[in-house]
């Protein structure tokens, strides 16, 4: 039975393809085929044809894109962006990866408009090139510049491409040169293998690391000043690997920049008005939970210039220490000389703190402690690895802690994390789908005529990201809370409960989804609670 997609293909796609399949269909994949095509992943987009990259299609040939079904927008080292009739068709997909791209973003397209594109693509001249944007990658100019002011200009390049860490990978023919920006990696011009000591040996003088040492882990961090006279730190970790290669990851620290903010906390409305409150208060616990790369750390600095440094005596432990700040106390984790959490926790306790921030309990002993000092008039901030403000729980449970001790000292949960936000100046609206409004509906939120989708424009560098944007859940300790947990209540009556002060980290991402700021697939690093909308509400 031969079924074709047309733009007047009914809407009830999946109520077309039971009855498709009912009548004696004999195509095994119809019905899966269509659900993929409409499926959330996949909303349709109108594509303009001045959007096609004429030198992309020139590149690959009109005829390899005809074929693979693909119209190529736009481009970095490792994203491709284009458009296709049939993001789904995974033999396809790969055909394109193999063009030399290690990730593939396709907008879906009806067959009719893709073939109105590649009648306008086929006839494409490739464009002048375009002025490049004011910030200029360096020049590498290995062999004739210095390899020292090779690498002090890539770092500036870094800096102010907005990256947060650099990476250096070398390999048996280049170092591979990384910036992650917006939370991704972008691969940078490569290193040639004749310089590749050159770079290593230039990255170890500015660390003061030993240039003979190739074995051991090492960590530092060394200062780089700028032309403007300010400075931006650096934090060094060199990892060893196989062969007598070394791995880089340079961690880039704006303390200027942490300055600049002086304390502006990243809540607003009735969040900052709860955070504000814990904060101020001359006991409890306030915890920050999140993934690596969430921005705890930097909302716990944000909280710690918020108080009164002058005034408090504030102390930290920390591994490392990010930042510098001038009126508290800061101990540095040693674990070669004895210095480790516990134990500075401890001493610190002697010194009769106002403020303690522990930047993260990693164990049963610093959890008790911590926990301790809350208790005994002491206002303790602090992370935990969680998923979700009410993970916290569970976790510090599982570190030994009885429901009653975690009730008594801890004031405020706050899980975050940070979502890339659409470019405004790529980003295109596509219709939203009958199963997005639905998605939408069932977390309380008007469904959005449009959601956007990003095409990636040399703005953002192709990416379609352009920053990263907070989102927060709250979980406050008030006496309801604390007698839930007295009671032995199970998480789900305490989420319920919380659920109707503060919104899900999940309900968060979706108000960003309608309003424009983030796109739909973003909802994927969220699977607990899409999987259960999927299975539990709207079974396909």
């Amino acid at each position: 039975m031969d079924i074709s997609i047309t733009d007047s293909f009914p809407n009830s796609l999946r109520e077309c393809a039971r009855e498709i399949l009912a009548s004696g269909g004999k195509s095994v994949d119809v019905y899966s085929k269509l659900c993929s095509l409409f499926s959330p992943a996949y909303p349709l987009a109108n594509i303009l044809p001045s959007q096609i990259n004429a030198d992309l299609v020139e590149k690959y040939g009109y005829e390899i894109c005809r074929e693979l079904s693909f119209l190529p927008i736009s481009k970095t080292d490792i994203y491709l962006t284009a458009v296709s009739p049939t993001p789904w068709d995974s033999y396809k997909l790969g055909q394109i990866r193999a063009l030399g791209y290690d990730s593939v973003r396709l907008i879906a397209v009806t067959d009719s408009a893709f073939k109105r594109l590649c009648d306008y693509a086929k006839n494409l001249r490739p464009k002048a090139r375009a002025i490049d944007r004011e910030i200029h990658a360096p020049q590498m100019a290995w062999g004739h510049t210095p390899a020292m002011n090779i690498v002090r200009e890539l770092l500036i390049y870094a800096i102010r491409s907005g990256a947060s860490d650099v990476h250096i990978e070398p390999q048996e023919d280049k170092a591979v040169v990384k910036f992650r920006i917006n939370g991704v990696l972008r691969i940078q011009e490569p290193v040639p293998r004749a310089h590749k000591k050159e770079l290593i040996d230039a990255i170890k003088d500015m660390a003061t690391l030993p240039l003979s040492e190739t074995k051991n882990l090492s960590d530092c961090r060394f200062s780089l000043s700028l032309d403007d006279g300010s400075s931006v730190d650096f934090r060094v970790a060199k990892i060893p690997i196989s062969g007598e290669y070394e791995n880089f990851v340079l961690r880039i620290l704006d303390s200027e920049k942490l300055a600049r903010a002086k304390g502006t906390l990243p809540f607003s409305g009735g969040l900052l008005d709860d955070f504000e409150s814990a904060l101020n208060a001359e006991s409890g616990m306030i915890i920050l939970t999140g993934p690596t790369g969430s921005g705890k750390t930097t909302t716990l600095y944000s909280a710690l210039m918020r108080l009164d440094l002058a005034e408090l005596n504030v102390r930290t432990i920390e591994d490392p220490i990010e930042y510098k700040l001038n009126k508290a106390v800061q101990t540095q984790i040693d674990v070669k000389n004895g210095v480790t959490f516990p134990r500075a926790l401890r001493a610190m306790l002697r010194a009769d703190p106002d403020v303690i921030m522990v930047g993260e309990i990693r164990d049963e002993e610093t959890a008790e402690l911590a926990i301790s000092a809350a208790n005994t008039g002491h206002l303790v901030l602090t992370t935990l690895h969680t998923r979700s403000a009410l993970g916290v729980i569970p976790r510090l449970q599982d570190l030994g802690l009885s429901r009653s001790s975690i009730q008594e000292a801890v004031t405020l949960v706050v899980s975050q994390r940070l979502l890339p936000c659409l470019c405004n100046k790529c980003k295109v609206p596509v219709k939203t789908t009958d199963f997005q409004k639905r998605h939408f509906e069932f977390y309380g939120i008007t469904p959005p005529k449009y959601i956007y989708r990003p095409l990636g424009c040399p703005d953002c560098g192709s990416s379609g990201v352009e920053g990263r944007s907070p989102v927060f859940e709250f979980l406050r300790f008030d006496s309801t809370v604390r007698n839930l947990m007295v009671s032995n209540a199970n998480l789900e009556d305490i989420a319920a409960y919380n659920g109707k002060r503060y919104n899900s980290l999940v309900k968060e991402v979706m108000l960003q989804i309608a309003a424009g700021r983030v796109e739909y697939d973003q909802i994927r690093n969220f699977e607990p609670q899409m999987h259960k909308f999927l299975s539990e509400k709207h079974p396909l």
